[in-house]
């Protein structure tokens, strides 16, 4: 009879299994397939992004193992973070898609991870919750007989007619400390355990607007750059320059009128339009 840690294990060796069947993408066939998703939204392209991907969220969700999370769950939220990632790609920026999705796989499984750290399940089960209410009074009947704590947990489980590791992780999890999150962290510190928290904000939405934000900047660079250098000159001063210029004002630099200045300001803004 086959265990459950097997029975997981051969479901995530098989899962690995045909996941390799998919071939890393070439950077022109990754290219091709994201532009038909980015353009035409072929969802078969988006398919054999997303499928040719799924190996490297295995590889990053290893990186996490440290954190005692079983790694099936980790890659199952990676796997939404690469879905995400694809769906937001754009091939013009000139980086290989798992470069870009790679934020979104590890955001995914950080807040899985940080979600799940302070959540512990005492009672999920009968024998869990017979556990939790017998476990130290079984300790303390046991020490008061014989003051030995080596095997405790062994004493404990026969005591209780439970498995070692159960009572082995049920002790972990009673032994957790709550503390103030306004408690400073060292004695000669200012630095509380709140100052660590993560605030309460959507990631996805964060990370988007920021990235929406540095893109709409490289374009607009990139615009400007085609422009003359007085019709550049006078928008900078009208909406970029810290200390913004009127018409008037900017006319008097020039020696123009200040429907001159209008007229150039209206010419430059239609050719940035044109090249969006």
């Amino acid at each position: 009879m086959m265990t459950n840690n097997v029975v997981i294990k051969n479901s995530l060796d098989l899962y690995i299994k045909e996941i390799s069947k998919h071939p890393v993408l070439s950077a022109k066939e990754e290219r091709s397939l994201a532009e038909k998703w980015f353009y035409e939204k072929d969802r078969t392209a988006a398919e054999k992004l997303v499928l040719s991907n799924l190996r490297f969220v295995v590889k990053l969700a290893h990186k996490f193992k440290s954190y005692k999370m079983k790694l099936e769950d980790l890659i199952q939220e990676g796997n939404i973070g690469l879905m995400r990632g694809v769906q937001t790609y754009d091939p013009n920026q000139n980086i290989r898609l798992i470069h870009y999705a790679s934020w979104w796989i590890k955001s995914r499984m950080q807040a899985y991870i940080l979600k799940m750290w302070n959540i512990v399940k005492i009672g999920t089960t009968q024998a869990q919750r017979k556990l939790f209410f017998k476990l130290k009074q079984t300790e303390n009947k046991i020490l008061m007989e014989s003051k030995n704590t080596i095997d405790l947990s062994k004493k404990v489980a026969k005591e209780l007619n439970l498995k070692v590791k159960d009572v082995e992780e049920m002790q972990i999890r009673m032994g957790i400390n709550e503390k103030s999150i306004d408690k400073p962290l060292l004695k000669e510190s200012n630095t509380a355990y709140s100052d660590y928290l993560p605030a309460k904000v959507n990631i996805e939405e964060d990370f988007i607007k920021r990235k929406m934000f540095e893109e709409n900047k490289q374009k607009l660079e990139k615009a400007l750059k085609t422009l003359k250098e007085r019709e550049r000159d006078i928008l900078n001063k009208r909406y970029f320059d810290e200390n913004k210029l009127g018409y008037q004002e900017i006319g008097n630099i020039y020696g123009i009128s200040k429907q001159r200045v209008s007229q150039i300001e209206k010419s430059a803004i239609k050719k940035l339009r044109n090249f969006f």
